[in-house]
């Protein structure tokens, strides 16, 4: 695998444990997950991209956690709160994978600058 392919494949993995182990958090998780990911693929576009096997994976993972466990008053009632929450989680991953790459390649700029600038 080449450099590059192994970013976007560890990025992914990354986006799959932050937000699924913060599910309670739906819009936070998928922004946490989606930033350490994005920062991780090395730019917003990659970021991106890698968020789009996450987004199926946590799908059925976060429908999985809130309506599949017996939760109290499991059944139809959960079906539009866990559909909004997963909606928000996933909205937040690929916003969070956009700012978190933003962020990465902005501090690459940043550092060629520098390093330019000093002479190295």
């Amino acid at each position: 695998m080449h450099m590059k392919q192994e970013n976007v494949v560890t990025a992914s993995l990354w986006m799959i444990v932050i937000t699924l182990s913060l599910f309670f958090l739906p819009f936070f998780s998928g922004v946490f997950g989606g930033m350490a990911g994005g920062y991780l693929a090395g730019g917003w576009r990659r970021g991106l991209v890698a968020g789009v096997v996450p987004a199926v994976v946590i799908a059925f993972g976060m429908w999985f956690l809130l309506t599949g466990l017996d939760a109290p008053g499991a059944g139809v009632g959960t079906a539009r709160p866990a559909g909004a929450m997963i909606a928000a989680a996933l909205f937040g991953l690929f916003a969070g994978a956009a700012l978190g790459g933003w962020i990465a390649q902005t501090g690459k700029r940043r550092t060629e600058r520098a390093r330019h600038a000093l002479g190295l």
